[in-house]
C-alpha cells in the first residue's frame, strides 16, 4: 500500500512540470523513454548527466531510476532524494516524499519524521503517504485514519481506496471507482488493480466476478493483479493456467511472486526445480521481501546444503528475524539452541530470538521457550516463568502446547497436580486431532 500511495504522491510532477526549462524537459523525457523500453543503464546514465546540472526535478527522477529494478541500488536513490531535500527548491517536498520512501523500511522513524515536516508545509500527498507509513510501523497510531480521510479529501486515489475499504465507506467507494474507471480507460492499467480492491471480499462492493475480472484486464500490464489473478486461479483449481501468471509475473520481476514461484518450486522432488526455486527467493529477497528470505532461510538451513549454503540461509533468518518476522525470530531461535552438525550451539543467542517471538505472539516459540525455562536450557531455569508461557502458548491452541500442559499438570511435572484441569487440556489437544493426546484420555 504504501507504494502505491508515494506513487500517487508523484502525480503530483505536472504541478511542477512547468518550471522546468524544455531542454531539461527533453533530455528527461529521453531519458523516461529510454529504461521503458528496457534500455536501463542507457537511461539511468542520461538521468545521472541531466542531474549533475542541479536542476532539482532531474536529481529527483535519478534518484527514482535507481529505485526501478532491474539492479535498485537504495543507497544511490537516497544519495540523489538527500541532494535535492537539501537545496530547498520548489521540488523540496516532492524530494521528501520519495526520501520518506527509500529510508521508509530500514529507517522508519527518519521517514516518518520526514513525512510529519512535508505534511505540515501543507504537501497535498504527504498526509496519506505518511497514514501508510504510520499503519505499517507504528499501528496503534490515533492519527491514522484521520490521516487516511484527509489525503481522500485531497483527491489522493491511494487513500480514497483504503478509506473505502478499510473503514467500509461506501461513498467514497462510489467516488474511487468513478475516478478509477476514467483513469483506466485513460490508459493507467494500474486502475485495474484498485478496482479489483473495491470488489474484493473486503471491499465495500464484494463481487467475486467483479474483481476477477479488474484483475484480469489489468494483469497483461501490471504485475501485482498478475500475482492476484494467479492466486484466484490456483484457488479455484485452474492451476495451469495460475501458475503461467505467477511465473510471468515473477519473471517480470515482482517480488511476490518470485517468492510464491519459490515455494511451489521448493515443494518438488526435482533437485534442478528446487534450485530454480532459490534463485527465484534470491530474487524476491534482494528486493526486501520479508517472505522470501524466511523461505530461502528455511531452505538453505534444512540440513541438506553444505556449510556455505546453510551459513548464507542463516543470515537470511537472522536478516528477516531483525526486521520483526516472529516466524524467522522462532526459527532462527530454535536452530541456535538446538544446533546441528552444520549451525554451532548458540543457546544464549536462540534463547533471545525465541523470547522476542513469543512476545510477539508465536505460539510455537512460546513452546520451546517455556521447556528451556523449565529446563534451565541455555537460560537460568525458571519454572514458574515456563509455565507462564506453556500456558500462553496452550491458550493460543497450540495442541502440542495443550498436550504438554495436560501432562505436566496430570503427573505434576514442574507444576501442582491438578488432573481435572490436565484433563481440560488434554481434550482441547484431541479436539485438534492430536493422536497422542486422545490416547492419554483414554488410558485416563
Amino acid at each position: 500500500m504504501l507504494l502505491l500511495l508515494v506513487l500517487a504522491a508523484c502525480s503530483g510532477d505536472r504541478l511542477f512540470w512547468g518550471h522546468t526549462p524544455q531542454h531539461v524537459r527533453s533530455q528527461l523525457d529521453a531519458a523516461e523513454r529510454m529504461t521503458a523500453a528496457g534500455r536501463t543503464a542507457e537511461g539511468r546514465a542520461l538521468f545521472e548527466e541531466v542531474a549533475a546540472t542541479g536542476h532539482p526535478e532531474a536529481i529527483i527522477r535519478a534518484g527514482r531510476a535507481w529505485l526501478d529494478e532491474p539492479d535498485a541500488d537504495r543507497a544511490r536513490a537516497i544519495e540523489h532524494f538527500e541532494a535535492a531535500w537539501a537545496r530547498r527548491s520548489y521540488r523540496r517536498d516532492q524530494a521528501g516524499l520519495w526520501l520518506a520512501r527509500a529510508l521508509a523500511d530500514d529507517y522508519p522513524d527518519r521517514a516518518i519524521a520526514l513525512l510529519e515536516e512535508v505534511d505540515a508545509r501543507g504537501e497535498r500527498f504527504a498526509a496519506a503517504t505518511l497514514a501508510g507509513l504510520l499503519e505499517q510501523h507504528r499501528p496503534g497510531d490515533p492519527r491514522i485514519e484521520g490521516l487516511w480521510r484527509r489525503g481522500a479529501a485531497q483527491d489522493d486515489i491511494g487513500a480514497m481506496v483504503t478509506v473505502a475499504v478499510q473503514y467500509d465507506d461506501r461513498e467514497m467507494g462510489e467516488r474511487a471507482v468513478r475516478e478509477l474507471e476514467a483513469r483506466y480507460s485513460a490508459g493507467d492499467r494500474s486502475a485495474g488493480w484498485n478496482l479489483a480492491q473495491l470488489y474484493g471480499p473486503g471491499g465495500p462492493f464484494p463481487d467475486p466476478a467483479l474483481e476477477r475480472r479488474w484483475y484480469e484486464r489489468a494483469a497483461p500490464d501490471h504485475d501485482a493483479s498478475a500475482f492476484a489473478l494467479a492466486q484466484i486461479l490456483l484457488d479455484q483449481g485452474q492451476t495451469e493456467i495460475g501458475r503461467r501468471w505467477l511465473f510471468r509475473a515473477a519473471d517480470r520481476g515482482h517480488a511476490g511472486s518470485q517468492a510464491a514461484v519459490a515455494r511451489l518450486l521448493f515443494d518438488s522432488n526435482d533437485p534442478a526445480e528446487v534450485a530454480r526455486g532459490e534463485d527465484y527467493a534470491r530474487a524476491a529477497a534482494a528486493q526486501g521481501h520479508e517472505g522470501a528470505k524466511l523461505a530461502l532461510g528455511r531452505q538453505l538451513t534444512d540440513g541438506r546444503h553444505d556449510a556455505a549454503a546453510t551459513a548464507e540461509g542463516l543470515a537470511f533468518l537472522r536478516t528477516a528475524a531483525d526486521s520483526g518476522n516472529v516466524w524467522a525470530q522462532s526459527d532462527l531461535g530454535s536452530l541456535l539452541l538446538e544446533g546441528n552438525p552444520q549451525i554451532p550451539r548458540d543457546p544464549e543467542t536462540g534463547i533471545a530470538y525465541l523470547a522476542r517471538a513469543a512476545e510477539n505472539g508465536h505460539s510455537g516459540a512460546m513452546l520451546t521457550y517455556a521447556r528451556a525455562l523449565m529446563a534451565g536450557e541455555g537460560v537460568p531455569q525458571d519454572r514458574d516463568e515456563g509455565a507462564y508461557w506453556l500456558r500462553q502458548a496452550a491458550e493460543a491452541e497450540h495442541q502440542w502446547a495443550q498436550l504438554e500442559l495436560g501432562r505436566r499438570l496430570i503427573r505434576g511435572d514442574g507444576m501442582s497436580v491438578d488432573t481435572a484441569e490436565g484433563r481440560v487440556w488434554l481434550e482441547r489437544s484431541a479436539a485438534q486431532g492430536n493422536q497422542p493426546a486422545a490416547r492419554e484420555l483414554a488410558a485416563l
